[in-house]
């Protein structure tokens, strides 16, 4: 397992590397700006390069949405900017990446849950993804690695977080 972290001006984001049947990534936040946010425990991105594929599967970005009081902050730009940088460095950039897109969460009321189908659809389709009807209800994120770029942005998340962190920054520490 590989255990990185950002800690820079007293916040931290930490990144899992893992393997098992797939190479499981895990991107989270956690030290100070979770004491002064503690809704940024929930905020994370999980994805997989499935190793029989080859191809990345992104799992899930959980903890951001519509009620979180988080939602359209930049938490989920910096995970996945983040993580892009990851896969970029380790994968070709043939690689396909794809995921499905969850209404898990979102409000019942008609026009929020399409709005909310919209900002999510924004947010995906911002790193290039290609937004698709899916076999189910959902729909469904394509994209080749070489096609998805990070943002690049001097945005903050609350004044207090970039929204982009060169992963060279992020060093290796013991897993807690």
């Amino acid at each position: 397992m590989e255990f990185l972290r950002y800690n820079k001006n007293g916040c931290s984001l930490s990144v899992e590397i893992s393997q098992s049947t797939n190479i499981n990534y895990n991107v989270i936040f956690c030290g100070p700006l979770t004491t002064i946010n503690p809704q940024m425990r929930r905020v994370h991105l999980l994805a997989a390069f499935e190793l029989g594929a080859p191809r990345i599967y992104m799992e899930d970005l959980r903890g951001n949405g519509h009620s979180s009081g988080l939602h359209a902050q930049g938490t989920g730009t910096l995970l996945f900017n983040t993580l892009l940088q990851f896969f970029h460095r380790d994968y070709s950039p043939n690689t396909p990446v794809y995921g499905e897109l969850s209404t898990i969460g979102d409000p019942k009321e008609p026009s929020l849950a399409k709005m909310c189908a919209e900002h999510r659809e924004g947010f995906w389709s911002s790193f290039n993804f290609r937004i698709e009807d899916g076999t189910r209800a959902q729909r469904v994120i394509r994209a080749s690695l070489g096609a998805l770029k990070p943002k690049l942005t001097e945005k903050t998340i609350q004044g207090l977080f970039p929204r982009f962190i060169d992963i060279g920054e992020l060093t290796h520490e013991p897993h807690p």
